[in-house]
């Protein structure tokens, strides 16, 4: 939710606390809705398996110009595997790339990256 959508809803909620809520407040909210164009959300979330099931071991998120890592404690990101971002809306666009595993001469870093995207009006 974009910052300016946030303080007007804040904003509408003191109003109506105070019984002051008026017609105009809400309208405005409508129309911050009405200009907001969809964006695409990008999510990379790390597993320390192969799939969807796996436990995230780091994830990154792109969302308009800001790229944001997980807060430093993983028990605080918000998804703990792929299918806790499935069951939010995050939809996989791209699957950990399996074939790069074939050469079992070479050691290879443990777990994929799963990219999933949802696009959002604000």
């Amino acid at each position: 939710m974009t910052e300016k959508i946030r303080r007007q809803l804040e904003r509408c909620l003191e109003e109506f606390s105070e019984g002051r809520l008026e017609e105009a407040s809400l309208r405005a909210i409508l129309e911050t809705l009405d200009g907001a164009e969809p964006r695409q959300r990008l999510l990379f979330l790390r597993v320390e398996g192969w799939t969807i099931g796996s436990a995230a071991v780091g994830m990154m998120m792109l969302e308009g110009r800001e790229i944001r890592e997980g807060p430093p404690d993983p028990e605080e990101w918000p998804y703990k595997t792929v299918i806790d971002a499935i069951e939010d809306g995050w939809r996989i666009i791209k699957f950990p790339e399996l074939a790069l595993r074939v050469d079992e001469t070479r050691t290879y870093e443990v777990g994929g990256e799963f990219v999933l995207e949802k696009w959002s009006a604000l």
